[in-house]
């Protein structure tokens, strides 16, 4: 069975660096590396410059939304906590032990049981 490897990737000093943020840059660099290829290889008028530019404010942008359709998820402890919005440092920024994730909906579980008698062969009756 999987096991998580835990929050925190690695130690740097007093800074933890946990593996979203390991995997977020790489999944960063990895789209750019992509994007930089489709260019080289259809869009050869293009600057690769431009590219590296626009990505930046691609990325900070992007950065920016998340959080905001983060702050819009669970706008209700927002409201109560205006100084969170911009908090990224805290663990309760991220819903971690400072504070529990927004609550999922209960789900029931599915009733399969009447299509899973049917789906059978037919009984010796």
């Amino acid at each position: 069975m999987f096991q998580s490897p835990g929050d925190i990737a690695f130690t740097i000093g007093l800074v933890d660096i946990h593996w979203y943020g390991v995997v977020m840059s790489i999944s960063i660099l990895l789209g750019l590396f992509v994007i930089i290829f489709i260019k080289k290889l259809y869009y050869k008028e293009i600057l690769t410059d431009t590219i590296c530019d626009l990505s930046f404010v691609l990325i900070i942008s992007g950065i920016l939304s998340a959080r905001l359709y983060y702050v819009l998820l669970d706008y209700k402890y927002f409201l109560k906590h205006p100084e969170e919005i911009l908090a990224i440092w805290p663990p309760s920024a991220s819903g971690g032990p400072g504070r529990s994730a927004p609550p999922r909906p209960r789900r029931r579980p599915p009733r399969t049981g009447r299509w899973l008698r049917r789906s059978g062969p037919p009984s010796p009756d």
